[in-house]
């Protein structure tokens, strides 16, 4: 699994100085581990948009679905 997320916000405010978010893709052995590490990055709101691909490059988790279910694991443990 793949997780894919941008290192700052893809859309910027036009008045401000421009730059460019680098793509990151950190290799995992299985969807939890990809999940996981989509939790451990605290969904920072300054990371673009985070999804998981499988190898042959499939979405297996979209931005919404992994922001739900990291979410609903950071309810869980202070639950």
């Amino acid at each position: 699994m793949i997780l894919v997320y941008a290192d700052g916000p893809i859309l910027q405010q036009s008045d401000e100085t421009y730059s460019v978010a680098l793509l990151r893709c950190d290799r995992h052995p299985n969807n939890e581990a990809a999940i996981e590490g989509a939790c451990r990055l605290g969904l920072d709101p300054l990371l673009g948009n985070p999804f998981i691909l499988a190898e042959d490059g499939s979405v297996i988790w979209d931005t919404s679905e992994l922001l739900d279910v990291c979410n609903r694991r950071s309810c869980a443990k202070l639950g």
